[in-house]
């Protein structure tokens, strides 16, 4: 078991004005300082004692379309992805689309910046746009019915630093207010990983909470380093209408559906490799309905110098999230993923203000790699005064840095242009 221990904040004595001017009044008056300044000089300490025993909130900041547009740097290792998952409400319907205008996980491009960075004067400076990926699942009754991870060839993609919108091949996204809200439509028009299958999606994600981030220095703040990436959820809570249709070359209908339910909608990027900063995250996420959502962050840095930390992010409908930081983050129940990822299956956050949420992921997982181990998971969560929930169905995610980097990644990642294309 792993735990950190819980924040204990030092007070200092109570210090009464009245006794310390008793005290030192004669002494104060021997120098010439005159009585007004003695007390005000009482207060401000006062004050600042008050002070130190206050917790510093976490300040969240509402974004905007603005913040959604594309991000990337043009350093190597840069990376940007915009993540729309779709479910329906009966949960039996999942649909992922991350469009990746700089793929982190190619190992190609990861070579070519740390070939840069041994020897920039003799090296071509690698150009993060040039690696793109639109990765897409879906999954039915619990089942992976479409998967892929590689462009067909001839694929071109476009993003815009001026407006939330993009295109890999023929599938877009684009961003837009309607009566003040935010809504993401998300067309899909994609072959699987053979050519096989082809996916037709078009969706729609609506805001019902507002999009936020943290404020200031933003997630990864508190890490050197940490200023230069960014995590945002431009949706906080959407909901999703749509139209799915899997076809196969002969033509045959393997799936053909409209779905309304719910979703999830991140916008992330990076000056530089992700892991430059940060060790692991463990991530997820909880539906609650009509009450919401629950989004779980937890933070490895790479640096010692900084102590893992992490969030839970409350998210209202209709209003803007709130952030609890956890006190006090317990893992139990070792496992390893297929490729051998060691990561706890069971996570217990203690929050400040007395709250608590634990989740259990991993058995069976979505997504099982060498750097991650995700699906779905079972949370549980009580905040005082606001929800208390038991085993309900959610999102777990366990991600290693150092693992996109694993020899069994990479022999993995190699074996990828070698797989048929069925023209």
């Amino acid at each position: 078991m792993v735990s950190r221990p819980v924040k204990v904040r030092k007070l200092l004595p109570r210090i009464d004005p009245d006794q310390l001017e008793v005290k030192f009044q004669d002494q104060i008056f021997k120098l010439g300082i005159n009585r007004t300044v003695f007390i005000i000089s009482m207060l401000a300490w006062g004050f600042f004692l008050w002070a130190c025993g206050q917790e510093e909130k976490v300040g969240i900041r509402q974004v905007t379309l603005t913040d959604e547009v594309s991000q990337l740097s043009d350093e190597p290792g840069s990376y940007e992805w915009w993540n729309f998952f779709a479910f329906d409400s009966s949960g039996d319907l999942g649909i992922s689309m991350i469009f990746l205008s700089a793929n982190l996980w190619d190992v190609d491009y990861r070579n070519a910046t740390y070939a840069y960075r041994d020897n920039p004067e003799g090296v071509t400076k690698p150009v993060p746009g040039d690696y793109y990926l639109l990765q897409l699942n879906v999954t039915q009754g619990g089942r992976k019915v479409f998967s892929t991870m590689r462009n067909p060839p001839g694929t071109t993609a476009e993003f815009f630093p001026d407006e939330p919108r993009g295109r890999i091949g023929q599938s877009t996204f684009s961003g837009s207010l309607d009566n003040g809200f935010k809504v993401f439509q998300v067309h899909i028009d994609s072959p699987d990983l053979n050519n096989l299958l082809r996916l037709e999606v078009e969706v729609e994600f609506r805001e019902s909470a507002p999009g936020f981030t943290v404020d200031g220095s933003g997630l990864y703040g508190r890490i050197p380093g940490g200023s230069r990436h960014q995590w945002e959820w431009p949706l906080g809570y959407p909901e999703t209408n749509g139209t799915i249709k899997i076809t196969d070359r002969a033509g045959a209908v393997h799936l053909d559906q409209s779905f309304t339910g719910g979703g999830y909608t991140d916008h992330m990027w990076g000056e530089g490799l992700c892991g430059d900063m940060l060790d692991s995250w463990y991530f997820g996420r909880l539906d609650l309905g009509d009450q919401g959502a629950l989004i779980y962050v937890w933070l490895t840095p790479k640096s010692d110098t900084v102590k893992p930390y992490g969030y839970v992010f409350r998210i209202p409908i209709g209003q803007l999230a709130e952030a609890l930081e956890i006190e006090d983050f317990i893992g139990t129940e070792p496992d390893r993923g297929i490729y051998g990822l060691e990561y706890f299956s069971r996570i217990t956050m203690n929050l400040e203000g007395g709250g608590r949420v634990e989740s259990r992921f991993g058995n069976p997982a979505g997504e099982d790699w060498p750097f991650q181990v995700a699906g779905p998971a079972v949370i549980s969560a009580r905040l005082p005064g606001d929800i208390e929930v038991v085993e309900q169905p959610g999102l777990g995610e366990y991600l290693w840095q150092p693992g996109i980097d694993s020899e069994e990644y990479r022999f993995m990642f190699s074996v990828l242009p070698g797989l048929p294309w069925y023209p």
